[in-house]
Order: structure tokens, then C-alpha cells, then sequence
């Protein structure tokens, strides 16, 4: 068959372009699903950073929260010791003044005793 030569067959040559047709068709699907999934890839990645973003938000909002209760209940804490400080000597001045009533009670009843 000489170089210049046509196909002699033409369903040959419409074959051949519908097969190239096909396999674009087919690369052209292919590169969109490709695509669709480099984006739906992104955008997952996107959210995990968002996600672990608002994470380590929370964290540190979270230990200062944490710290400032732990400043509050030692500030309680020395509240609670000085009051209950207070209590113990109000405590021990009501037993001082009650030992002293008995004694004036017990030195009341002798000089009524003596009297009569």
C-alpha cells in the first residue's frame, strides 16, 4: 500500500474516531472524578485543621478556667482557716466566760450558804 494511500475501508476510519471520542469521554470523566475527589479531599483537611483549631481553643480557654478555680479555692481555703481561727477563739472565749459564770454561780451560792 503506497504512503498516500486512504483506507479503503471508512468504517475503519470512523471507528478510529470514535474510539478516540470514547477514550476522551473517558479521560475527560476520569480527570473530573479525580477533581471532585482532590476537592472533597481539601475541604475535609480544611475541616480537621477548623476542628483541631477550635480543640486547642478549647484547651487553653479550659486550663485558664482551670487555673483561676484553683486561685479561688486557695483564696476559700485561707478564708475557711482564718474563719474557722476565729471560731476556735470565740470558742475558747465562751469557755473562758463560762468557767467564770460557774465560778461566780459557785461563789454566789457559798455567800448565800453564809448568809443564811
Amino acid at each position: 500500500m503506497p504512503k498516500n494511500a486512504r483506507p479503503q475501508n471508512k468504517t475503519n476510519k470512523s471507528e478510529t474516531s470514535r474510539d478516540l471520542r470514547k477514550k476522551n469521554k473517558r479521560l475527560q470523566v476520569s480527570r473530573d472524578g479525580l477533581k471532585q475527589k482532590n476537592k472533597t479531599k481539601t475541604t475535609d483537611v480544611k475541616k480537621m485543621r477548623d476542628s483541631a483549631n477550635e480543640v486547642r481553643k478549647s484547651r487553653e480557654k479550659w486550663k485558664v478556667k482551670y487555673k483561676d478555680v484553683v486561685q479561688e479555692n486557695i483564696k476559700l481555703e485561707a478564708k475557711e482557716e482564718k474563719h474557722f481561727k476565729q471560731l476556735e477563739r470565740a470558742k475558747n472565749v465562751l469557755q473562758e466566760k463560762e468557767e467564770q459564770i460557774l465560778l461566780l454561780k459557785n461563789m454566789y451560792d457559798e455567800i448565800k450558804k453564809k448568809m443564811t
